[in-house]
């Protein structure tokens, strides 16, 4: 992210983001891109119910723990707990990296701006097997 892509789009420098994820492998990629000078991210949630089949969980919590960025394994996103843990940090923002299903409206009220979605390929022609 640049400070030109920050600029004017609600998003400070120094953004607060948290990360909520069941991807298919570019997890780490995405949390080391984002965590930059202009945005931090300051947690990361991971699915349970689908990490263990679609990505290298290592590598996402060895890149989450070399930037001392908190990770959560859970459930569900949307469990109270999550919820309550989120809004203790104050977000910006969730990015929410190929969701299969909506967030919770008391999930998606922890971040000041709300959510946004990522996903690892070019949409519909590689939506994956979901």
């Amino acid at each position: 992210m640049t400070g030109g892509l920050c600029a004017g789009s609600g998003l400070a420098s120094g953004a607060r983001i948290a990360v909520l994820c069941s991807m298919r492998g570019a997890g780490s990629s995405v949390v080391e891109m984002l965590d930059d000078e202009f945005v931090e991210v300051v947690a990361v949630v991971i699915e349970r119910s689908r990490s263990q089949a679609l990505f290298d969980q290592d590598a996402l919590v060895g890149t989450c723990a070399a930037s001392g960025i908190a990770v959560m394994v859970v459930d569900s996103a949307d469990d109270t707990r999550v919820v309550t843990a989120m809004a203790a940090l104050a977000l910006d923002l969730l990015v929410v990296m190929d969701g299969q299903r909506p967030l919770s409206p008391a999930l998606l009220a922890t971040a000041r701006l709300g959510a946004v979605a990522l996903h690892p390929s070019l949409l519909p022609d590689y939506s994956g097997s979901d």
